[in-house]
């Protein structure tokens, strides 16, 4: 777990060095709190959140923008575990630099998993902020 939660650390770190180098004015906090039984890395903008956590044998993501329930992606079956660098990937390209709001009303509705299979293939397109098929 402690390359997921580096990992996760690093490509954050990485995206928001893009955001300096564009020049590109916004306010978001990184949070990292570790336990005795897991860790939650949390990033916040503007009453958005992205959490990445492990706690009790169990990984997940929490994702919260204020139009929608709080939506927990559990992390249980091999398969996701063989796509989670792209899912923190994708994640936290979504949440730094394009539309959250409309990505995660795309997320409620659609399959994640699916989602993250597609952009590791890249057939999901990210041009118009959030999350769609490739044509």
């Amino acid at each position: 777990m402690q390359l997921l939660k580096d990992y996760f650390i690093e490509k954050t770190s990485e995206e928001i060095q893009k955001l300096a180098i564009e020049d590109r004015d916004i306010s978001i906090s990184f949070d990292i709190f570790s336990y005795e039984e897991g860790f939650n890395l949390g990033l916040t903008r503007d009453g958005d959140e992205l959490s990445f956590f492990y706690f009790e044998e169990e990984l997940s993501f929490e994702i919260y923008n204020e139009c929608y329930e709080n939506f927990i992606i559990k992390v249980s079956s091999i398969d996701n575990f063989e796509y989670l660098k792209e899912a923190i990937d994708l994640l936290v390209v979504l949440f730094i630099h394009e539309n959250w709001h409309e990505s995660v009303g795309i997320f409620m509705v659609s399959d994640f998993w699916n989602l993250v299979e597609l952009y590791k293939i890249q057939k999901l397109d990210l041009s118009l902020g959030y999350p769609c098929m490739s044509k």
